[in-house]
């Protein structure tokens, strides 16, 4: 779908979630997010090089990637237009510690029955010292980041698929700073999935919108402000 529409999309390997909680017990948070940065800011330099227009560069993330999606969208916001995080929330030591250099467009994306991440937020993440924000308090902070106004515009997304067992609405924020929106999208009985996609779980997974084609549209409407 990315190369449709002209877009060059990455997926970086990643390791399992076990490997990831050992590697931040050995060198530590910081020392990973740094080491997660650097890594990609080499992707992004990579591909600049290779005719990629730096205007156009966006960063989705889902589950454990949204959270160290949103860590980046506070570290690398000078070099992603953009960014779209689905069943994550932000860590609560960025909630005051979180300085974008130019702010960006932010679509958030979360169901409410998410057990592995919750809607509610959650205390010692996979048993380590490191909280994770409620999706409204991350709603609030990206809102508050970019100065936007208190009349958000909410509408009901179509129930195209009654069977699916999920009812989603989606928050826009239109009058953020430089012209930048920051819109969410809340799954009512939504659990750890992928909107649109097919996963052989027992779990809801919303069908009544394609969270891919969501976020690539847009991406699409919001590049890079001066």
């Amino acid at each position: 779908e990315a190369e449709a529409n002209g877009y060059l999309a990455a997926f970086p390997n990643q390791h399992s979630i076990d490997d990831h909680v050992e590697e931040i017990l050995a060198i530590g948070m910081q020392a990973v997010l740094d080491k997660n940065q650097a890594f990609l800011e080499a992707v992004l330099d990579y591909s600049i090089e290779r005719g990629a227009d730096p205007s156009k560069t966006y960063l989705l993330g889902y589950g454990s990637g949204s959270v160290w999606a949103q860590s980046m969208a506070c570290r690398l916001s000078a070099r992603f237009a953009a960014f779209a995080f689905v069943s994550g929330t932000i860590a609560t030591t960025l909630l005051d510690d979180c300085a974008p250099e130019r702010f960006p467009s932010i679509l958030m994306i979360h169901g409410t029955d998410d057990t592995s991440i919750p809607y509610s937020g959650m205390k010692n993440w996979y048993g380590l010292s490191f909280n994770l924000a409620s999706f409204s308090e991350t709603e609030a902070h990206w809102a508050g980041l970019g100065n936007c106004g208190t009349t958000p515009e909410l509408t009901l997304i179509p129930d195209n698929d009654p069977e699916d067992g999920t009812i989603s609405s989606r928050t826009v924020r239109t009058d953020c700073t430089n012209g930048q929106n920051v819109e969410s999208i809340v799954v009512q009985n939504g659990s750890h999935t992928y909107p649109g996609g097919v996963f052989p779980t027992t779990f809801s997974v919303s069908q009544d919108f394609n969270a891919n084609a969501v976020a690539l549209e847009f991406f699409t409407n919001h590049p890079a402000t001066p």
